[in-house]
């Protein structure tokens, strides 16, 4: 059973957080920035950290660039409405 601090934080959790910690793994693992991950997916930096935040949705050919460069099912994307 989740505590009341674990419940809280549960909440506070943004629904990109799970494929912000993948891109940042593969940035890591990869030694690539997010300006070149945007530029693979043909937007801008701005662009890019933007849709990551959850601000703005990435569209449908965004997702399957991200999601097979990156390694990830792109349902997971769909899953948080992108």
């Amino acid at each position: 059973m989740l505590s009341f601090v674990n419940m809280v934080s549960a909440r506070r959790e943004k629904p990109m957080d799970e494929i912000k910690k993948l891109v940042t793994e593969y940035e890591v693992r990869n030694g690539v920035t997010q300006e070149a991950i945007a530029e693979h997916l043909g937007i801008s930096r701005v662009s890019f950290s933007r849709k990551l935040n959850g601000h703005v949705s990435f569209t449908t050919p965004e997702a399957f660039k991200l999601a097979d460069l990156v390694g990830f099912d792109v349902n997971l994307l769909r899953a948080y409405g992108c």
